[in-house]
């Protein structure tokens, strides 16, 4: 019988090393940084709701703009944009065929956008300088086929990407075992345009950038609901302490929470789902292994519906996550789950005992076409859906959410239509329903010990 990793109901205790910790690696050695401008201002120009990459940059470009910008936060620092895996990728989770099938020049235009937000995410982290130390480098990135059935279809991949003047390549056999030694690795199409990043030392480094460029920053507090009146909104606050923490009226507002349960503006709560992904970092690695499991030190991702994603940091980790399923988990049965996942793919570190130093998880936002939302109703710009591709398409994108209030044109992205979730309502029964189908679909990683012999 095959075992699928991924599937299992269990897996064994994980190899916990000396240090383990229950925190996101980019986290535990960033310096504090005061985000608290005292009490929320009773009113603003642009309150912007959300203090991740998409707030920060859209607040940066209104305040350069001459604009009085207030961003509130529920607690900076616990964002996804601080808990991600680090890719820097130009792609979107529709291919280039499909967006010009269904949405046509549109749609195309939509799919060019993903150089553009490349560019734009390089050329501001040249902006942050050298004394940020984000750790960006071009590197590339892997896309690796996880059984047979997907291995079929990466030459489509392959030239769908070439189609619109993407370098991707179809690797050989040889070329596949060049970049990465591991079992269970089928197939692999390289893709030169992506990077890798620190996403906590980039979080870090756009809200000093902000503050900089004169954005009030005020964690600790929610936004439970918006109210369009006269002209303005209405932000209605909460605080960790108490339920009522005062008003703010705004001449505009920027919507930037993504993922969050406590969205307060219905037209972007009902197009967006969050589910969770968790993530491991191994102790640090000695070169040789290093060299075994990602020898060109590129971004890494699977062809699975429920995928692995992973690179090895600047330090020599091997930062790896994914999910067993959209229903929740707990992070310890995550953390097991997803270092049984690490040694099936790398019996190298299985062999080394290489432990787990740190686990965490934050949350993807979702939406149903797998494309993100940019959006205005009256006075709000609404910008979320990742789809766990983020670090540059949020940061190009709050970009543009701030130029749209300044008077600026929606990109090709921003004009698509977004069709509603209709699993949120019905998130406890549907979740698990929809989580047991795409299970199904992805039948991912057979053991190395237990896969069928020829």
């Amino acid at each position: 019988m095959t075992r699928w990793v991924g599937v299992t109901s269990s897996a064994p205790a994980p190899r916990l090393s000396a240090g383990f910790r229950q925190l996101p690696l980019w986290q535990a050695e960033l310096p504090a940084f005061p985000v608290s401008a005292g009490p929320p201002p009773r009113s603003c120009d642009v309150l912007v709701v959300g203090g991740g990459y998409a707030g920060l940059r859209a607040a940066t470009v209104l305040a350069r703009a001459g604009r009085e910008v207030a961003v509130v936060t529920e607690s900076l620092f616990e964002a996804a944009s601080g808990r991600n895996g680090g890719q820097v990728l130009a792609e979107l989770h529709t291919s280039h065929a499909v967006l010009k099938r269904r949405h046509g020049g549109l749609g195309q235009a939509a799919g060019r956008e993903t150089a553009e937000y490349l560019a734009a995410f390089e050329t501001m982290v040249a902006e942050l300088g050298d004394e940020a130390d984000v750790q960006y480098r071009r590197c590339g990135h892997l896309m690796v086929a996880h059984n047979p059935a997907a291995a079929a279809r990466m030459a489509g991949y392959a030239e769908d990407l070439q189609a619109v003047g993407e370098h991707a390549e179809l690797l050989s056999p040889e070329r596949l075992a060049d970049e990465l030694d591991s079992p269970l690795a089928h197939a692999g199409v390289l893709v030169e345009a992506a990077g890798a990043v620190h996403p906590g030392r980039l979080h870090l480094a756009l809200a000093r950038q902000a503050v900089d460029a004169g954005v009030r920053m005020h964690d600790g507090h929610r936004v439970h609901h918006l109210e369009p009146h006269d002209g303005a909104v209405v932000a209605h606050l909460a605080t960790s302490t108490t339920s009522e923490g005062g008003t703010i009226r705004a001449g505009s507002v920027v919507l930037a929470t993504h993922a969050t349960a406590h969205n307060p503006w219905a037209p972007a709560r009902s197009r967006v789902l969050a589910i969770n992904s968790y993530m491991v970092a191994t102790e640090p690695l000695d070169a040789s292994l290093v060299d075994a499991i990602a020898r060109h030190r590129r971004t890494y991702v699977d062809t699975k519906q429920l995928l692995f994603y992973w690179q090895v940091t600047a330090d020599g980790r091997l930062a790896f996550g994914g999910r067993k399923s959209l229903r929740p988990a707990t992070l310890e049965q995550s953390t097991a789950f997803l270092a049984a996942a690490v040694d099936a793919l790398f019996p190298q570190l299985a062999e080394a005992r290489t432990g787990i130093e740190f686990a965490w998880f934050g949350q993807v936002a979702m939406t149903l076409n797998r494309l993100p939302v940019l959006r205005r109703d009256g006075q709000v710009v609404t910008v979320a859906g990742c789809n766990g591709s983020g670090v540059a398409l949020m940061s190009w994108l709050g970009g543009k959410a701030g130029e749209l209030l300044l008077g600026g044109e929606a990109p090709a992205l921003g004009r698509l239509p977004q069709p509603l979730v209709p699993v949120r309502p019905l998130a406890p029964l549907g979740l698990p329903l929809l989580s047991r189908w795409v299970e199904h679909q992805d039948r991912p990683w057979p053991s190395p010990v237990d896969r069928p012999h020829a």
